[in-house]
């Protein structure tokens, strides 16, 4: 079964930690209340967790794993998404999220987003998203069937 060090940390109250799992059980489009009867959750005290850390070696490397990549992810944002137009922004996106999903059809991965999620995932209005994303259709960069989009 899947361990605590493959799900990615987020600060739940002072002293605690809510462990999630959304993409690690392949389920990144679920809402976080659907998610929880998926996975379930894990509440420790600083204590509690760093004694779990000390005990369970493969535990602690797995969750560095977990952690680098996100830091990994962070920066790749950062330095790509934070001044550039928006449709370098999706593009870099949509590049990042095919490098890591594996649903492609001739030669296009599905992107298995909505708009208002790659919306947040650029710091852009989904309004903008929608029309960046009619245009890069035009340009031939990348495909819409009906609201999926293949990049």
């Amino acid at each position: 079964g899947e361990t605590l060090a493959q799900l990615p940390l987020r600060p739940v109250t002072r002293g605690g930690l809510l462990f999630e799992a959304r993409e690690q059980l392949g389920v990144s489009g679920m809402r976080l209340g659907e998610l929880l009867r998926v996975s379930g959750l894990c509440f420790l005290n600083k204590l509690e967790f760093l004694q779990l850390l000390k005990e369970n070696f493969e535990l602690h490397l797995k969750l560095d794993h977990v952690l680098c990549q996100r830091l990994q992810y962070k920066s790749m944002i950062l330095t790509e998404i934070s001044a550039h137009t928006p449709e370098h922004r999706l593009s870099t996106i949509m590049t990042y999220l095919k490098a890591k999903m594996n649903l492609t059809e001739n030669g296009k991965t599905l992107i298995a987003y909505t708009r208002q999620q790659l919306a947040d995932m650029t710091g852009l209005r989904v309004e903008t998203v929608i029309r960046t994303i009619k245009k890069m259709e035009q340009k031939g960069k990348l495909t819409l069937e009906g609201r999926k989009i293949k990049f």
